[in-house]
């Protein structure tokens, strides 16, 4: 591979990463203002507030399980 190969190499990469930088804005605009028009009115069904709710949910694990966690391990440790 000579010198115009690593060159070629080296303007690919920095193709894909300007896509990814792209493509990455555009999803944050696209959640930021599509529900625009929408956040007017609320949701018909607590399937459709899931569909608008940014992000995702995380759920916690159950009772018995963070019960069984040390306490510096507890959600919410700390912040007392």
């Amino acid at each position: 591979m000579g010198t115009s190969g690593i060159v070629f190499l080296v303007r690919r990469v920095r193709d894909v990463v300007a896509e990814m930088n792209y493509a990455s804005k555009r999803m944050i605009e696209l959640r930021l203002f599509s529900a625009a028009g929408e956040s007017d009115r609320a949701p018909d069904t607590y399937a459709e507030f899931l569909l608008r709710a940014p992000g995702t949910s995380i759920h916690e694990p159950p009772a018995r399980r963070r019960a069984a966690l040390p306490e510096s391990l507890r959600p919410g440790a700390g912040l007392a």
